[in-house]
């Protein structure tokens, strides 16, 4: 297939490139002004520099592509309304207008697990209500989910949903794990409610496979997946593990939820 990434050049984003490219696929993948490609350079990847909010710019290259995966997003616990909804939202909107037009049949959007309101789930599945609405990132991808599911019944495009697990990682990881290893080394890490809340991991080798084949088969069209790690672990588990490979002790420092997001917000 000829396919087209944004955010190619990101965590996940590099990660799927390599990914598409050892299936076979032809891919290009689209970087933000001024970001740095390393994580992409000499994989066979055809670059194409622009930015999602000035989609006339790289439109010209949507012609002939079948699939096109959509990572790029404003990520923040924070921040403007107004940012997350133009970045986000809107660009996102005129991304699936721009395949449409240039016959793209396919749309594969990575969106967060991050549209469910925390309530302590477990053994939760895609059906869990999108009641996360007061949290503008989580606001900005229910948006677009909901926006993408009236484009298929309406027979607009393909579309497909995945919602990775709470905690990519793996190899290019410069966002989770590295910033919670730059914590830890230097004694500023601490548990929520003594680590107690169970993850959903994501190994990013498992995960853009996962992606990869959403953008490939006929069967994900319309659906909506999660996915993450077979494995239920706690945040102090997980911690500890890193702590060991970290050298450093595991921390001892906990805080209790409401005041953690007193302090964050």
């Amino acid at each position: 297939m000829n396919v087209f990434v944004t955010g190619s050049n990101g965590f996940i984003g590099s990660n799927l490139v390599k990914e598409l490219i050892s299936r076979g696929h032809r891919v290009k993948g689209l970087v933000l002004y001024g970001t740095s490609i390393k994580n992409i350079e000499n994989t066979g990847c055809e670059i194409i520099y622009g930015d999602l909010r000035k989609i006339s710019e790289f439109e010209k290259h949507l012609e002939g592509v079948d699939v096109v995966f959509h990572l790029a997003a404003k990520v923040s616990d924070w921040g403007r309304w107004g940012d997350f909804y133009e970045i986000n939202v809107l660009a996102s909107k005129n991304l699936v207008d721009a395949c449409v037009r240039n016959g793209v049949k396919k749309f594969v959007f990575i969106s967060s697990l991050a549209v469910h309101r925390p309530r302590g789930y477990e053994n939760g599945d895609e059906s869990a209500p999108r009641d996360n609405r007061k949290f503008p990132y989580a606001l900005s991808k229910i948006m677009v989910e909901e926006f993408l599911e009236e484009c298929h019944k309406r027979g607009k495009i393909e579309t497909t949903i995945i919602r990775p697990g709470v905690f990519p990682f793996g190899p290019e990881d410069m966002t989770s794990f590295y910033k919670i290893a730059m914590a830890m080394e230097k004694g500023f890490f601490g548990y929520i409610n003594s680590g107690r809340a169970l993850l959903c991991t994501a190994y990013v080798e498992n995960l853009v496979k996962g992606i990869a084949l959403a953008g490939e088969k006929k069967e994900a069209n319309g659906k909506i997946y999660v996915i993450g790690d077979n494995k239920k672990i706690r945040w102090k588990e997980l911690i500890e593990i890193f702590a060991k490979c970290l050298g450093v002790s595991p921390t001892k420092i906990s805080l209790p939820y409401f005041l953690a997001k007193g302090i964050t917000l």
